[in-house]
């Protein structure tokens, strides 16, 4: 935005699942591991540096950078799709007391009232409808719907920066399959901005920040233009250089 960095600090992002290297099992240890470390780290880190401690895990950086999740002050981004892992993850966040948002997080649904529960968020991609992997399998493309109806707070994702530009789409997809446009909306606005602790920015509201998109119609529709754009209250120039490039050559010379 033009006001600069929004936030120093958002989360602290973990994947976990199946992976070419290693065993699934494995990788939870370590993160129990690291986890055990990082608050031995950050309550005795005085014998951290007189080296009396043992060996750790990971390196007191990384440990370190654990700190702001273990305290609450942030949440555990974490990268799951299989149930079964899911529940894993639900069982050490419970021992750890982390705050945890789920993303892709495809077999949620099968989970849903336990994450309604414990008030977990799930970051949705709206255009899984189809088994990718062994850890998917019991992926739907209704799953947005039937989160949403057990009561767990979501978001929609393209999970891409390269695909960003496409988030529209992705959300009319997750309508198409049950959401309503309202519920589409809050879910790439408010939703995601609720689950980060952004509180000055996701909704039309006094005193919320100024990051405001006039669409001509249904912003899921492909042929909706935008109007303007508004970032911290300031309208933005919608000229970009395709469109300087196709008015420069549109009538060539003969």
């Amino acid at each position: 935005t033009t006001s600069g960095l929004v936030q120093s600090q958002a989360a602290m992002a973990i994947s976990l699942g199946g992976q070419n290297q290693g065993s699934r099992g494995a990788r939870f240890l370590r993160l129990r591991q690291a986890l055990h470390d990082a608050r031995v780290l950050l309550k005795d880190g005085e014998a951290f540096r007189r080296n009396q401690l043992r060996r750790l895990s990971a390196g007191a950086m990384d440990l370190k950078a654990l700190g702001p999740a273990l305290k609450g002050d942030i949440p555990l981004l974490v990268r799951v799709n299989r149930r079964s892992d899911i529940e894993a993850i639900l069982r050490i966040a419970d021992e750890e007391k982390l705050r945890i948002i789920l993303v892709g997080a495809q077999e949620a649904w099968q989970v849903a009232s336990q994450l309604a529960a414990r008030q977990v968020p799930v970051i949705l991609d709206p255009s899984a409808n189809l088994p990718h992997s062994f850890d998917a399998i019991n992926t739907r493309a209704d799953s947005p719907r039937l989160l949403l109806d057990a009561g767990v707070n979501i978001a929609l994702s393209t999970m891409s920066a390269h695909h960003v530009r496409k988030l529209r789409q992705w959300a009319g997809n997750a309508v198409r399959e049950g959401l309503t446009k309202q519920e589409a909306l809050r879910a790439v606005t408010s939703a995601p901005a609720q689950m980060l602790g952004l509180k000055a920015r996701g909704q039309l509201a006094a005193g919320m920040i100024g990051d405001v998109v006039i669409w001509g119609g249904d912003p899921f529709e492909f042929s909706t233009q935008i109007e303007a754009v508004y970032i911290g209250g300031e309208a933005q120039d919608l000229r970009n250089r395709q469109i300087e490039l196709f008015e420069r050559y549109r009538n060539m010379p003969p």
